[in-house]
């Protein structure tokens, strides 16, 4: 079921959908039938799902998610349809899982993900939306598991893979995404 009004034969002003039970599932503005202004969708529980602005059909600045718990699930911009600026995801929890920067709806610069508990789990630059440049990875005690670099999402220079007790596990060179030259491996004794 919906509602709303025409205008000339298209859907202008509030518009507003409800589910078989009467519940709103979305509502928002149109302008000749297009999508345009502020939108709002909910979960079949009457808890809201996401809330932002259309520009033409397409998504427009500020987006918000959320689970069907209720707590803020991600956030950031669009241009156009796609993801621009700074995005964040968190945790049901309400602590930040993932943040990092869009461009033309592809990751670029730095991005970090964190573990449920506020520990930092891995880090590291994207180009284009690709991985490019220095990663390193952490295990939740907080000690380094791997480093290395990425070029074009392929694993690419020296790299270094630890134990959970921060001995070194595997050392050596990549090249286009595989192992290439000289690499040592330890036990987790160091021998």
């Amino acid at each position: 079921n919906r509602e709303g009004v025409f205008e000339n034969d298209k859907k202008s002003g509030n518009w507003t959908w409800y589910d078989k039970e009467g519940k709103k599932e979305m509502e928002g503005m149109f302008r000749d039938d297009r999508q345009n202004g502020k939108w709002i969708y909910w979960f079949s529980s009457g808890t809201k799902e996401s809330e932002g602005f259309y520009k033409n059909d397409l998504q427009d600045s500020t987006w918000t998610y959320w689970y069907k718990s209720g707590p803020k699930w991600r956030e950031g911009n669009y241009r156009n349809n796609l993801k621009e600026g700074r995005w964040t995801n968190w945790f049901e929890s309400g602590q930040k899982l993932q943040e990092g920067v869009y461009v033309s709806g592809k990751e670029n610069a730095l991005w970090q993900s964190w573990y449920e508990d506020g520990k930092l789990k891995d880090e590291g630059t994207f180009k284009a939306g690709a991985k490019n440049g220095s990663w390193r990875g952490l295990y939740p005690a907080g000690k380094e598991e791997h480093q290395g670099n990425f070029k074009n999402d392929l694993r690419d220079g020296h790299w270094k893979f630890s134990f959970p007790n921060g001995k070194i596990r595997e050392e050596g060179d990549f090249k286009e995404g595989h192992k290439n030259g000289h690499w040592v491996l330890w036990t987790k004794f160091g021998i």
